[in-house]
């Protein structure tokens, strides 16, 4: 068997694996010597010729999702209480701002009716001391009749503002009065009931999880704890600490980019800059609202769970209704993004570069292009429980392929399937078929160039390089070799 060699510089690109038996077409080994006993096969004549080579094998992988997510519950009683702490200080800063503005409100309102009423007082004086209830038709008394006109006017539309302002004052105060006190009762019961907020005593209920195949996108519930919804923000690191007026961080800068993603900011009022100001509250209660859980302008660790994208749900480790803890696994999930995985020969690592270009082939037997993502750097050795007939105990790291039209792949979770990879490629290369070459003693190899009229056909001895398998076509050199010639290949 013939291990092909790589003449000169030819460039190795994706995956470089074992060609050794690849040198023998499959059912056509290299033709024998000329003179064989059972007399020389049909032939026909191939052209030498100078082209661009490029060596592919196969290699199984697997098909499916990329990347591998487990969500924890991190939603806590402390988390709970704390929560109902926060709603009773915004609830009771509400109701302050609520009393303080309807006072305010009235106070600009009885101010601006008494003016109106002194005013009015000062021009009806004034008509009445120019004689205007006998004399109303001179100059003088008309331009008194027409001020005192339209203080009248004035008085009576500032005293409908007046009116119009303490029934949404009061209305505000009570609304603000009844959510206070229900932020304490919730607080003084532990939020017994499971609402939004409610801490249940010192127990966390799931009480809603998405189903298996579902897709989780940003500022979507993950679960509902206690009828609390945990929500998927984007980003890279995970929440650990309380995010309030006055911190700053890379946290707070990813909250900031999700609340300005999710439209409850936008970059006039929130600016991306990793610190928690007031702008920073506003936009947080905004959402806080829309989500319906306690406006506290205050995110704590377990409201969200931050993944780098978009979640599908693989698998679930809990049900609906199940009591879970600090910490306790509640699902797990994938990427949305179609990704082949192939195990490849530890020694050929290095051989492996991100970018290069492959062909995957589907369990539907059609083809789409892919390209290498990601390449291993920690080698595994499969477990003796892996390797049955047919498999390698040769250590091995994950190459990452990703389709170049993930919607080709369709949407099954795990799939077998083959990625033909370029091994090699050489450039300006002088090829022939594989048939063309005869095996000589030795090892070595030649082809018979036809000869010229006038002179028979002669063995060109030649040095073998990259094999096409999927062209049927050699690399060759050798001294009187040249792009042109005619040489003997089996068939009429």
């Amino acid at each position: 068997m013939v291990s092909p060699r790589t003449i000169g510089a030819a460039a190795a690109t994706a995956l470089v694996v074992a060609v050794a038996g690849a040198a023998v077409v499959a059912g056509n080994p290299f033709r024998p010597r000329p003179g064989a006993a059972d007399g020389p096969p049909a032939t026909s004549l191939a052209t030498v010729a100078r082209r661009s080579l490029s060596s592919q094998t196969s290699v199984s992988g697997t098909l499916g999702y990329a990347g591998s997510y487990s969500v924890s519950n991190q939603y806590t009683p402390s988390a709970v209480a704390a929560k109902a702490r926060h709603a009773v200080d915004a609830a009771r800063t509400a109701y302050d701002d609520a009393v303080a503005q309807a006072a305010y409100t009235n106070q600009v309102d009885a101010s601006r009716v008494a003016a109106d009423q002194s005013q009015l007082g000062q021009d009806q004086a004034r008509f009445a001391a120019d004689g205007c209830a006998s004399h109303a038709t001179t100059p003088p008394c008309a331009q008194d009749q027409q001020a005192v006109s339209a203080d009248q006017a004035r008085l009576g539309q500032d005293q409908v503002t007046q009116k119009n302002d303490q029934l949404h004052g009061q209305a505000s105060v009570d609304a603000a009065r009844a959510a206070l006190v229900q932020a304490q009762d919730n607080q003084a019961t532990g939020g017994a009931g499971g609402g939004p907020g409610g801490g249940g005593g010192s127990s966390i209920v799931v009480t809603w999880l998405p189903g298996v195949g579902d897709v989780v996108d940003r500022g979507q519930p993950v679960y509902r704890a206690n009828g609390v919804p945990i929500t998927l923000l984007f980003g890279d690191e995970p929440l650990s600490r309380q995010l309030a007026q006055s911190v700053s961080g890379h946290d707070v800068q990813e909250l900031e980019q999700n609340l300005l993603a999710l439209g409850y900011a936008g970059s006039g009022n929130l600016q991306a800059d990793g610190t928690f100001t007031a702008a920073d509250t506003a936009a947080v209660k905004r959402w806080q609202q829309a989500l319906g859980v306690p406006v506290t302008g205050v995110v704590d660790v377990g409201d969200v769970v931050v993944l780098s994208g978009a979640a599908r749900v693989t698998h679930l480790q809990v049900a609906v209704g199940a009591a879970v803890s600090s910490g306790a696994q509640i699902l797990s999930a994938s990427s949305t993004a179609r990704q082949v995985v192939v195990q490849l020969d530890a020694a050929r690592q290095s051989q492996v570069r991100v970018g290069d270009q492959v062909t995957v082939v589907l369990p539907n037997q059609k083809t789409t292009a892919g390209t290498v993502a990601a390449v291993g750097r920690v080698a595994t050795q499969p477990s003796p429980g892996a390797t049955g007939q047919g498999s390698s105990s040769t250590p091995t790291v994950e190459v990452d392929v990703t389709p170049g039209d993930p919607a080709a792949t369709g949407t099954i979770d795990q799939a077998p399937v083959q990625v033909s990879i370029t091994t090699a490629t050489v450039a300006d290369a002088l090829v022939v078929p594989v048939t063309a070459l005869l095996a000589q003693p030795g090892g070595e190899y030649a082809v018979e160039v036809a000869g010229t009229q006038g002179s028979g056909d002669r063995l060109l001895p030649v040095t073998l390089g990259l094999f096409d398998d999927a062209d049927g076509l050699v690399q060759v050199s050798g001294p009187g070799l040249a792009a042109g010639l005619r040489v003997v290949v089996p068939g009429g």
